[in-house]
């Protein structure tokens, strides 16, 4: 063995990827906000098709999955099963295809609305939509949002760290293992690029060293199950 590292990988502070702080109104809708961080009063609703989306961008990887969750109060004008929705969708888009799931919001008051979605593409900067269309243009259709939180629930990030704090040992999600070892050829297939340096760990030619052997490098990332070391 060359050299070795272990790295500590706190749970990410970012995950929330949207909450109610930014909305973008699109195709004749009025965003008015109930106030700062509460939530949004959508007006404008009619059988076009019209959404609202919030910013900012986030990047997604292919098969990530976000939990979305909101509370959502419609009118009397959006509510009419003659003349309003059945169902409101809820996605994310960028890029050229969009990612969506239909919800029914009920007519209940500040109905908690909940919904997971699978990012099927890498997008570089992704936005929250909720939208759709009414089944006549009719009445003044209004949908009101509250509390909405974003998350990703699946293939967490973590910010690695060489020797965390005590406050931070709590937040201790995983482990990363680091190995730079010497194989037994003598000589690589094909000669490789020389290696950056790799957190701590030194910048290393492949196919250069003193008995002409190759190297590896090995890393592993292992969860943990309790709540920090």
């Amino acid at each position: 063995m060359l050299a070795f590292q272990i790295q500590y990988g706190l749970q990410n502070p970012d995950s929330l990827l949207w909450s109610n702080l930014s909305v973008a109104a699109s195709g004749g809708l009025v965003a008015t906000p109930l106030g700062i961080g509460i939530g949004w009063n959508i007006t404008g609703w009619s059988n076009t098709r019209r959404w609202v989306s919030f910013t900012p961008g986030q990047r997604l990887e292919q098969g990530e999955k976000i939990r979305v969750s909101f509370k959502c109060t419609i009118n009397d004008s959006l509510a009419d099963s003659t003349r309003g929705w059945d169902g409101i969708r809820v996605g994310v888009y960028g890029g050229s295809d969009i990612d969506s799931i239909r919800f029914h919001p009920g007519g209940t008051a500040g109905r908690r609305v909940e919904v997971d979605l699978i990012n099927t593409s890498n997008r570089s900067s992704a936005y929250l939509y909720i939208g759709g269309t009414t089944k006549e243009a009719v009445g003044s259709p209004a949908m009101r949002l509250e509390d909405l939180q974003v998350r990703r629930i699946s293939r967490p990030r973590y910010i690695w760290v060489d020797d965390p704090t005590e406050i931070q040992k709590a937040q201790v999600r995983a482990f990363r293992l680091l190995l730079l070892v010497r194989t037994s050829k003598r000589s690589l297939p094909a000669r490789q690029e020389a290696w950056e340096s790799i957190a701590d760990l030194p910048p290393i030619d492949p196919g250069a060293s003193s008995d002409g052997k190759a190297s590896a490098l090995f890393e592993r990332i292992i969860p943990v199950v309790n709540n920090g070391i």
